[in-house]
């Protein structure tokens, strides 16, 4: 099993942390302004990538969109091997997806394509993600699922025909 932390956003050295937590000792609304914009890490997204019986399963929590999409997609395809049956891709756990996310769900099925795997991706009944996928029209591009299970053992029972 191999855990990423994909982030957005900076950290300045510690050195100039200690030197901006001085200066700003004495003006509390500077240090608020730069909670505020967000500088520092973001924790955007978290993927988790298992393997079981040839099916790999990227589990991803977060935020979606094109600051971490493309790095998103690179350790996806990173991790499954040329030999696994194919790719479950859990969105249970995302909070946000915009035409970045979907786009690189296309992608994966487009790669994964070429290398004749199984693609699923989980995304339960009524949330935000199966909204978006649908109106984004991946609803017929994707074969959807609502649990990791279902899509795992779908997967395997059609390669189990071939």
């Amino acid at each position: 099993s191999m855990r990423f932390l994909v982030v957005r956003g900076f950290k300045p050295a510690a050195g100039a942390r200690a030197d901006r937590a001085r200066q700003e000792r004495h003006r509390r609304d500077d240090a608020q302004d730069h909670q505020r914009l967000g500088l520092g890490v973001t924790e955007l997204a978290n993927l988790d990538v298992a393997s079981a019986n040839g099916v790999v399963v990227a589990t991803l929590s977060g935020e979606i969109d094109l600051s971490n999409a493309a790095q998103i997609t690179r350790a996806v395809v990173g991790g499954v091997p040329n030999e696994a049956v194919g790719l479950v891709m859990d969105l249970s756990d995302v909070a946000y997806l915009d035409s970045a996310g979907v786009r690189m769900l296309a992608e994966l099925e487009r790669r994964l394509g070429w290398r004749s795997q199984a693609f699923r991706v989980v995304a339960p009944d009524g949330s935000r993600t199966r909204k978006v996928l649908s109106i984004a029209g991946l609803d017929g591009l994707l074969v959807l699922d609502t649990s990791v299970e279902s899509a795992s053992a779908s997967m395997k029972r059609s390669t189990d025909v071939s």
